[in-house]
């Protein structure tokens, strides 16, 4: 079960660094879990979506912002 877990991990850690749309965050987002677009909202302004995995308890405590919304990082360069 560790072993999974970690997998799961690190999948999705390389997934929200990639800063590539793919066509099953629609589905990750319905279930609140963290996309490359909220990552690369928490690289752009550092004091939202903390939530590397879920997103959850930024959508409680009021950090999460919807990358659609909001400017992006891409290649490290700020893009409205």
């Amino acid at each position: 079960m560790d072993i999974c877990f970690i997998f799961l991990m690190f999948f999705q850690f390389t997934l929200i660094h990639c800063e590539f749309h793919h066509p099953w965050d629609w589905i990750l987002k319905l279930c609140w879990i963290g996309t490359a677009e909220d990552h690369s909202v928490h690289h752009a302004l550092v004091t939202y979506n903390y939530g590397h995995f879920f997103t959850v308890y930024d959508r409680l405590f009021g950090t999460y912002k919807d990358g659609k919304t909001t400017a992006k990082m891409t290649s490290h360069k700020l893009v409205k």
